[in-house]
């Protein structure tokens, strides 16, 4: 069944420290894909760009697919059934460098004997929610400029006017731990929405997507709170262990 929840995307930077995909096949051994270093506006993009990479590769990697599920799972895919064929995370040229954790899979050994692998965690720089949330959207207007002055007779009223922000809001509650605080989450599953937040909040530009399976509708926005999570990020419950999460997005104006 298709997730249909909300998830948030935040940018993905690719440098000279992420950049390698060291692969081999029977029909090319050992091959790098290497990446442009520059900023995906998100999981999509990188995918896209990867398959450009392996495809270019030729031999068993000519019709290969780099997608990403409505959860989060990447998978890397050769797309025949010839030949097998591997993504090596440990032992290629440039495993110091490798692309292995952008996208969520372990990088302690290299995937071989199968035509495609999935990701071992969801990839880090999206946010997927368990549940839906108790309140979300829609895009709702503001006035941007100073506060309207009437004059003494009342007949006439100015302001100073610049113009337009359209704001959304997204309320959770009783998510579980792991979706909400990195310390939560077992080591590297990337499903915590702190992850995101680290992003987000510095100012990047963020896409919120209102229905995870759709790639290609979406909303660009920059992450207006939470900026501290103290009495916004709250445990209702004092026997039960989870959170409420409030957080509101302000539109990217065209």
């Amino acid at each position: 069944m298709a997730n249909t929840k909300p998830c948030i995307q935040a940018p993905i930077t690719i440098d000279a420290s992420n950049r390698f995909l060291d692969v081999t096949s029977v029909a090319g051994g050992d091959e790098t894909v290497t990446l442009d270093m520059e900023t995906h506006d998100d999981i999509h993009s990188l995918c896209a760009d990867i398959q450009t990479g392996l495809r270019a590769l030729g031999g068993d990697w000519a019709a290969a697919l780099c997608t990403v599920s409505d959860t989060g799972i990447v998978t890397i895919d050769s797309n025949q059934a010839v030949n097998a064929v591997a993504l090596e995370w440990d032992t290629g040229a440039n495993a110091a460098n490798t692309i292995a954790p952008v996208l969520g899979f372990k990088y302690a050994d290299d995937d071989i004997g199968s035509y495609s692998y999935d990701s071992n965690y969801q990839h880090p720089c999206g946010w997927y929610p368990n549940k839906w949330p108790r309140m979300y959207g829609p895009l709702n207007p503001r006035a941007v400029g100073g506060e309207q002055r009437d004059t003494l007779s009342g007949t006439h009223s100015k302001t100073v006017h610049h113009g337009f922000h359209h704001y959304y809001d997204l309320e959770y509650s009783r998510l579980p731990p792991e979706y909400v605080y990195s310390a939560e989450a077992v080591t590297d599953i990337n499903t915590a929405f702190e992850d995101v937040w680290e992003v987000l909040i510095q100012g990047a530009v963020g896409r919120l997507f209102e229905d995870a399976s759709d790639s290609g509708t979406y909303i660009e926005f920059y992450l207006k709170t939470p900026r501290d999570w103290a009495g916004v990020v709250t445990r209702p419950h004092v026997d039960y262990k989870a959170y409420n999460l409030k957080m509101r997005l302000r539109q990217k104006e065209a």
